[in-house]
């Protein structure tokens, strides 16, 4: 009981805290709104001002772009991304470059409006309006979905199940506060409710969901602190971080159901809903190339703020390359060694782990190649991974394939069609392997929902039970 009361307490302290900074930011977006709309009066009065000055110059080149811009065969165009219409502030910085320069001055470029250029926001249920203001900005999505067994593995009666996981988080830019501080604060509380298969109804080893957290969670699963040095050459990240938010990620497999898509089974590192306290380097040695290097706590528990106080560490490196096959189809290389010190505590005992792994994903074909935003396509992947020492380890080996596809059908740009097999050879018994195939069809009903039927397909689950069949439906929300 004393350790559930302090755990309540300090869910309340960070909702305050959060609660808190929201005010803050509301206040004082509110006094920057206030202050650029009176520097924006202020030098509309002035142009109008200067605007009886200007002489029949300005006046034609303002009906210049007014009317189709037409560019001169003696100068090349200016490189744009396709399907981009002039934003309407261009118009007006045209203007004052060509004025500033019949008077003999240099365009000056506008400070502030760059400055305040925004990211594209994603589409949410509830709009902007309680996703913060100013430095702080807070997301709320939620994932359910409905499992059934409905052959083999341990049993199938009573074999279907719900389970939720709720995800609250928010991310705070120190920049943009005062006095102004480096870097960013990130947040993210979780919970989940219902319970996933793998453990009362299948009794497979690779886990049948990405949302199963083994029993039901309510936590802070990560609080970090991020900076970049050198033009962002160097980033740096210090807090309580999931392994698989830098490492071992493979994009084109996040939209599959089944965990092994994420971080395989064979690797022991602090992953969902065990996260751990680390400190992150991320190093761009060129513009296709970054070094990865961390150290987390290697005991994790999730439930806590990320230190076992045990002496046990984690640590792992990685090379990422990207490229262009045929100068239009992205991919992705990862290259990775992880290594997990000895586990020696009275209730467990565990020799130490080293690990390599290797990524790749291509896109293999795209429906419009030379439009860059365009990301439909078929596009794959291949992962392997191998343990030592295998003798002692649970899990030896590990082998994953897919395809995905994006904007199959027509008029279903959005939607993802994807087929995967996740392999493992392992020390548990019996058949020494296990194979889960999984055929997934994810729908974007609304630009905020998804819906995705999926099937799966566990050979051998642990290697000693039937083959089991699994049928389910996931939706997610964006609030």
């Amino acid at each position: 009981m004393p350790y559930i009361r302090q755990r309540c307490v300090v869910h309340l302290l960070l909702i305050g805290l959060a609660s808190t900074i929201y005010i803050y930011s509301y206040i004082y977006g509110t006094c920057l709104y206030g202050q650029d709309v009176l520097a924006r009066s202020s030098a509309a009065s002035a142009e109008q001002r200067l605007s009886s000055l200007q002489d029949a110059s300005l006046a034609s080149s303002y009906w210049t772009w007014q009317r189709p811009i037409v560019q001169s065969a003696k100068e090349p165009a200016m490189e744009r991304q396709p399907h981009s219409p002039q934003a309407p502030g261009e118009h007006a910085s045209l203007v004052g470059e060509q004025a500033s320069s019949e008077n003999g001055e240099e365009p000056q470029a506008d400070e502030d409006e760059s400055d305040e250029e925004e990211e594209e926001k994603p589409p949410r249920l509830l709009g902007d309006r309680l996703h913060g203001r100013g430095p702080v900005s807070f997301e709320y999505v939620y994932t359910g979905e409905v499992l059934s067994n409905t052959r083999g593995g341990l049993r199938t009666r009573h074999g279907t199940r719900y389970e939720g996981l709720l995800d609250l988080s928010m991310d705070l830019d120190l920049q943009k506060i005062r006095p102004r501080l480096p870097g960013r604060v990130y947040l993210l509380f979780q919970h989940t409710h219902g319970r996933g298969l793998s453990l009362d109804f299948v009794g497979d080893a690779q886990m049948l969901s990405t949302i199963d957290s083994f029993g039901n969670i309510t936590q802070v699963s990560e609080y970090w602190w991020e900076t970049t040095l050198g033009d962002e050459l160097l980033t740096i990240r210090l807090g309580k971080q999931d392994v698989n938010r830098e490492f071992q990620l493979v994009e084109l497999a996040t939209d599959f159901v089944h965990s092994a898509a994420g971080i395989p089974a064979t690797l022991a590192g602090p992953t969902y809903p065990d996260n751990s306290i680390a400190a992150v380097l991320l190093l761009k040695l060129s513009e296709s190339l970054t070094a990865k290097a961390g150290v987390w706590d290697g005991y994790p528990n999730g439930a806590t703020w990320g230190f076992s106080n045990t002496g046990i560490t984690f640590t792992m490196v990685e090379l990422e390359r990207t490229h262009q096959f045929a100068e239009r189809l992205p991919g992705v290389i990862d290259f990775g060694f992880s290594y997990r010190s000895a586990i020696n505590l009275p209730d467990e005992e565990s020799p130490e782990q080293y690990t390599l792994y290797f990524d790749i994903e291509q896109m293999v074909y795209r429906e419009n190649p030379d439009d860059e935003k365009d990301e439909q396509g078929l596009g794959c992947f291949f992962r392997f991974q191998t343990d030592f020492p295998r003798p002692e380890n649970e899990v030896k080996e590990y082998f994953a394939a897919g395809i995905v596809y994006r904007g199959l059908l027509p008029r279903r740009d959005d939607d993802r069609i994807g087929l995967a097999v996740f392999y493992i050879r392992h020390n548990l018994g019996g058949t020494g392997r296990e194979t889960a195939t999984e055929l997934f069809y994810k729908a974007q009903l609304t630009p905020w929902m998804t819906l995705q039927p999926v099937l799966q397909y566990i050979s051998s689950p642990s290697g000693v039970y039937r083959d089991s069949l699994v049928a389910g439906l996931r939706f997610q929300v964006a609030f």
